[in-house]
């Protein structure tokens, strides 16, 4: 009886391991470099969004008359005894007159700065919107509401029929 002939070289398994292995090494490089750039871009979304959450709340204390542009810009200061998100922050305050009487534009710029020494930007939200900056009007109970001359609408309608507000809105009470 004969032996089985050798088709193959020898060495050639060697070598489809050592290719196997290799493939395996840049695939798993490949994977880690974008598990990498996704959670880089899931920080750099967060930072975004909690830019964004503090020039909201920046707007509203200048809304509600509880801060000025002046106190509010500069770096970000918590007093009122809510947590501070990590970081170095700094608000930014910038008003302009506006065509509207009584209402100033008003731009609030929420900025994460890097660490260390540097000024660098790493994350960064500006809300514009037209604000009523100062005293607010005087309103005194009883006094005629201009509002109430331009009627008309539903409120008025349903008024004079005896009906509630689904009455004029076609529904029933």
């Amino acid at each position: 009886m004969t032996p089985p002939r050798r088709t193959a070289m020898p060495g050639i398994v060697l070598l489809d391991a050592v290719l196997a292995i290799a493939l395996f090494v840049v695939a798993g490089g490949a994977i880690l470099m974008l598990s990498g750039q996704a959670v880089d871009s899931l920080q750099r979304s967060r930072l975004h969004q909690q830019a964004c959450e503090l020039a909201r709340a920046g707007m509203s204390r200048l809304e509600a008359g509880l801060d000025t542009p002046m106190t509010l810009n500069g770096p970000l200061r918590f007093v009122d005894g809510s947590l501070a998100p990590p970081g170095r922050w700094e608000v930014r305050v910038e008003t302009e007159p506006s065509a509207i009487r009584g209402l100033t534009s008003v731009a609030v710029t929420a900025s994460r700065l890097s660490d260390g020494r540097s000024e660098a930007v790493v994350a960064s939200c500006t809300l514009r919107q037209l604000v009523r900056l100062g005293a607010r009007p005087e309103d005194t109970p009883g006094d005629d509401d201009p509002m109430a001359s331009l009627g008309g609408g539903a409120a008025a309608r349903a008024r004079s029929s005896g009906g509630g507000l689904a009455d004029a809105a076609g529904g029933r009470p």
